[in-house]
This record gives structure tokens, C-alpha cells and sequence, in this order.
């Protein structure tokens, strides 16, 4: 079925008072508050297959039947907040032709993403088979959707949520996937002026003459905005970070195979 609108309606800010801390909160968090908060952002039939601690997080995997959908879901142990959020429709492959449009597929995301910036929408090939990668990010999330080159189906969400404020949220509806706008009262970590992956896979092949791009994604590191990009020549690959606020490479690693 077709996502509706993802809207801020399901989740409500809450506002701190001097006598309710951070910290008196992430005490406090069992399993089952986390869990339902991971539920607020998923269809309501969604079963849960896998929970898992460790010292910073839960993790917890669900099954959506109606949706045919896997979701991954982090949520801190300190704040309470959901900081990263995962799905993939099951037998998500893309198509050896496409026939909608690059804008089309950012569709996808503007559809679900309250004010998404897209940052980039790239027919990429994986095993032979294409698919849309479309990458965005707000003031307070950023991520990629891979999207079916012929149907505009979203196959994959990596999303991450960055210093969004204390949320509590209220079941989602049947058939729903929400990942809610938390703009407000949020604290942005990053610039509007961030070079475009294309401007980073640039600046990388430049210093990789021969290569090619097997990946480029948007991460944050300590706040900053970071390029990751993989490119192989042969049998000689590089691994690039590149400042995405001024195009600086911070990192390159390269290995070549046996």
C-alpha cells in the first residue's frame, strides 16, 4: 500500500524542566519503553523478531505482514531517542531497465520526509540490476533511499536522526511508516552549503585517476558532515573521506589485493 505523508502528528516534543533531566530519563529506560518508541515509527502490526543491548543502545528488528517490510531501529539508551532507523522490503531488487526519472524516484522521499533537502538522485547498477539511490537530509535527519527504477517502490531507508529533542511518540497507524519531522526545538549540526556528492565523487576520482565510484554516501562524524566514498581501479582500492562542507580529504586509505 502506498505510504501516506509522513507527518509530525505522531510525535510530540517534549520540553524539559529543571527537575526532569536527560539522565534521570536513560536511568530509568527499560526495554519496554524502547520498544515503544521503536513501534511509534513503524505500521502497528509489526511483529518483533530481534532484541538486542549493548551498552549505548537497543536494537530492535520487526516484521511488517502488510507491508512485506524489515525494520531495523536503534534507540539511545541515554536519551530515549531513536537515532537510527533501517527497512528493507522484502525481495527488494531493482529492475534491469528504468523507466521513471531521476525526479521521479526523489519522490520518494519528499513524500515521506517533512522538508527533505535532496542532496543527490543517481541511477546506480548493483549485480546487474538498477535502482535509484536518493539521498537527502533535514536539519535534524539525513540518510539514503533506494528506490525501484520502474515502479518508484522504496526498497531500502538508512536513516539517522542527529540531536533531535527528549519525543514521545503515539502508536503509528495500520500500514504506516513514520519517520517524523522533529525540526522543532531541534539544534541543526550542520550547514545548509554542503558540496553535492557528485562535487565530492569529483574531488575523489582526482586523485584516483582510473577509478571508478562503487560508493558514496553521507555520514556525520563528531558533527561533521563526511563524504565516504569507495572507488576501485583494478585491483587497487581507495577509500576516501572528504570534508562535505568544504571538500578537504580527511582520510584515504588504499589497499591493493593479493
Amino acid at each position: 500500500m502506498k505510504i501516506r505523508q509522513l507527518i509530525t502528528a505522531c510525535t510530540s516534543v517534549l520540553v524539559l524542566g529543571s527537575a526532569f533531566s536527560v539522565s534521570a530519563f536513560a536511568a530509568d529506560l527499560t526495554e519496554a519503553q524502547a520498544k515503544g518508541t521503536a513501534k511509534g515509527y513503524i505500521p502497528s502490526d509489526s511483529m518483533l523478531l530481534r532484541t538486542e543491548l549493548d551498552h549505548n543502545s537497543y536494537d530492535f528488528k520487526f516484521y511488517s505482514e502488510s507491508r512485506k517490510e524489515t525494520y531495523e531501529i536503534e534507540v539511545s539508551r541515554w536519551t530515549g531517542k531513536v537515532t537510527d532507523f533501517e527497512s528493507e522490503l522484502s525481495g527488494a531488487w531493482g529492475s534491469q531497465t528504468a523507466t521513471i526519472t531521476a525526479e521521479d524516484a526523489k519522490k520518494a522521499v519528499t513524500g515521506e520526509i517533512k522538508g527533505a533537502e535532496i542532496l543527490s538522485s543517481v541511477l546506480d547498477e548493483d549485480d546487474w540490476l538498477k535502482e535509484y539511490d536518493v539521498t537527502f537530509k533535514t536539519d535534524t535527519v539525513y540518510g539514503t533511499y533506494e528506490v525501484h527504477p520502474q515502479t518508484g517502490a522504496v526498497l531500502k531507508r538508512e536513516i539517522k536522526f542527529v540531536e533531535t529533542p527528549l519525543a514521545v511518540t503515539q502508536p503509528a497507524e495500520q500500514n504506516r511508516v513514520n519517520i517524523a519531522d522533529r525540526s522543532s526545538g531541534s539544534t541543526p549540526v550542520r550547514g545548509s552549503s554542503l558540496i553535492t556528492p557528485q562535487q565530492a565523487k569529483e574531488i575523489a576520482l582526482s586523485n584516483a585517476p582510473g577509478a571508478s565510484v562503487r560508493k558514496c554516501e553521507l555520514d556525520y562524524d563528531d558533527g561533521i558532515a563526511v563524504y565516504e566514498i569507495e572507488l576501485r581501479n583494478g585491483p587497487i582500492e581507495y577509500e576516501f573521506e572528504i570534508n562535505a562542507s568544504n571538500g578537504n580529504i580527511l582520510d584515504l586509505d588504499i589497499d591493493h589485493d593479493d
